[in-house]
């Protein structure tokens, strides 16, 4: 019972010590042990996905804060610097909160 305790410590030892395409390999290895090739190709194809998508949303995030928060401070601090007497400096942050809640309301 220790021994395989041991064994089992041992292994996870050396695959954390193992570089990443060595894991790689190690993990590819036990999913196709452990689950065969469909399930396999399902696991891969469900990860690639939701890489994807994170990543696509993270990139629709960039743009939608450039769109609803940046570009409207800058312009409503341009303006608002150039009509009252406040600096840029002091209107963008207050524009910035503004858009900000925008882009949160908006959802």
């Amino acid at each position: 019972m220790e021994e395989e305790f041991v064994e089992i410590a041992l292994a996870k030892v050396r695959l954390l010590s193992q570089s990443l395409p060595e894991r790689g390999l190690a993990l590819h290895g036990y999913l196709i042990t452990n689950f065969g090739q469909t399930i396999t190709l399902a696991i891969y194809l469900t990860a690639v996905s939701l890489v994807l998508l994170a990543l696509f949303r993270s990139i629709k995030f960039s743009f939608d804060l450039l769109r609803w928060v940046v570009v409207p401070t800058a312009a409503v601090g341009l303006i608002g610097s150039l009509v009252l007497p406040y600096s840029f400096l002091t209107i963008a942050p207050l524009a910035a909160i503004v858009f900000s809640s925008v882009l949160l309301l908006k959802g």
